[in-house]
């Protein structure tokens, strides 16, 4: 499919389109990474592997705050376990970024700002 966009009218409604596309896609990720039940097998998983494991941190730089607040809140569960692991490890170091951000979002939000 080729999609052109040759004035000014139509650039704005092809970059909804594909935001919109986009939203909804992380989403379905966001489902599928979570599984079913509280065990979190697939993310488990994807934390675990060598390629995997970026996935999930482009899906929390990616995410809205609310659901990167509750994917954070089923990796925190296994952050011991995860600095076991070779790739685990570089979940870890985002988790304590993303959450180190957070605390400074709270003293400071104009510095927040700043940073993005």
């Amino acid at each position: 499919m080729s999609v052109k966009c040759r004035n000014d009218k139509s650039y704005p409604l092809l970059r909804d389109a594909f935001y919109t596309f986009l939203d909804d896609m992380v989403a379905i990720l966001i489902t599928e990474m979570l599984g079913t039940t509280d065990e979190n097998e697939p993310l488990q998983a994807m934390m675990k592997d060598q390629f995997a494991n970026y996935v999930v941190q482009k899906v929390l730089e990616i995410c809205d705050d609310q659901n990167r607040e509750l994917i954070l809140s089923r990796i925190k569960v296994h952050l011991n376990a995860l600095k076991r692991y070779t790739y685990g490890k570089h979940i870890v170091a985002r988790v304590e970024k993303l959450i180190a951000a957070g605390e400074r979002a709270h003293w400071c939000p104009i510095l927040l700002l700043r940073w993005q």
